[in-house]
């Protein structure tokens, strides 16, 4: 099964944080926590329905800033719940 990618980035054109999934943004937040708690929010609810993702968020500049992976197969890894 493919992975569900999130990306949480800044955008300067509306200085809002935007959840973004296939290059379309599906939510916007006027602070970085609370973009990243909503996506955060949406990948467990993904795995809770057996869907594994990621969510890759950037700082302000564009660069990675941490990568949170939901749901591996692999024992080794822990899963985010």
């Amino acid at each position: 099964m493919a992975r569900h990618v999130m990306h949480v980035t800044h955008r300067a054109d509306d200085g809002l944080w935007h959840i973004e999934v296939d290059g379309a943004s599906i939510a916007s937040f006027a602070q970085e926590i609370e973009a990243e708690l909503a996506a955060m929010a949406r990948g467990n609810a993904l795995l809770a329905q057996g869907r594994p993702c990621e969510l890759i968020v950037y700082d302000t500049d564009g660069v990675l800033d941490r990568w949170v992976p939901f749901g591996y197969d692999d024992p080794g890894i822990a899963q985010c719940a």
